[in-house]
């Protein structure tokens, strides 16, 4: 780290100007250009390593600490569908532990709604409350690596292709993987560019 600091000293002097900037005007391309090179460096390295190595003075310039956003790992209200969605997720991993086929893993959804979740009209229904809660359960299962996220959608791509049927369902997949990793910039873009050449979006 010394070594590097050394190294490097004179280059962040010649940053610190972004530090200012980006209380005053976050959208002025100084600061931005160094937060997006922070955020592309998150692909070269791990977090901590990153926050090691960068002059505690520009730690607002960087991008939250990668994560999750798992939407059924807090209990729900009763008699609300996300409580409905918590229960059957839960039924969807023990299906998933016990090895059983996709039709038993789709029975596990039985109780919920076929429709979209506010109950809106639209031309092209999909079961939007089953497909949320397969593909945060799949994300949750997968979201440990890089393999794990490519071995989960090998896995369970069948399951996807059975609650994706239409193009609404997969914009709807997409915002619910943005959601669930909408900190971690790295697995959002494997996932999406997983399931391209797993033919689930187009």
């Amino acid at each position: 780290k010394q070594w590097y600091q050394r190294r490097v000293r004179g280059t962040w002097s010649e940053w610190e100007e972004c530090i200012k900037l980006n209380k005053s005007d976050p959208n002025h391309p100084k600061p931005k250009f160094l937060k997006e090179v922070f955020l592309k460096l998150l692909w070269l390295t791990f977090y901590e390593k990153l926050t090691d190595v960068i002059p505690e003075e520009f730690s607002t310039l960087l991008p939250p600490k990668p994560g999750f956003n798992h939407k059924f790992a807090e209990p729900a209200p009763d008699n609300s569908l996300l409580n409905m969605q918590t229960k059957c997720g839960k039924a969807l991993i023990e299906s998933i532990k016990n090895k059983e086929g996709v039709e038993m893993m789709v029975a596990s959804l039985d109780p919920l709604p076929d429709g979209s979740i506010d109950g809106r009209d639209m031309d092209s229904q999909f079961p939007e409350a089953k497909l949320e809660v397969v593909i945060q359960t799949i994300l949750r299962v997968g979201c440990k690596s890089i393999s794990h996220l490519s071995v989960s959608l090998n896995r369970f791509r069948d399951l996807l292709i059975k609650v994706m049927p239409n193009q609404d369902a997969k914009v709807c997949c997409l915002r619910i993987t943005f959601l669930f990793f909408e900190t971690n910039h790295q697995l959002m873009c494997i996932m999406i560019e997983k399931s391209l050449n797993f033919q689930l979006i187009e």
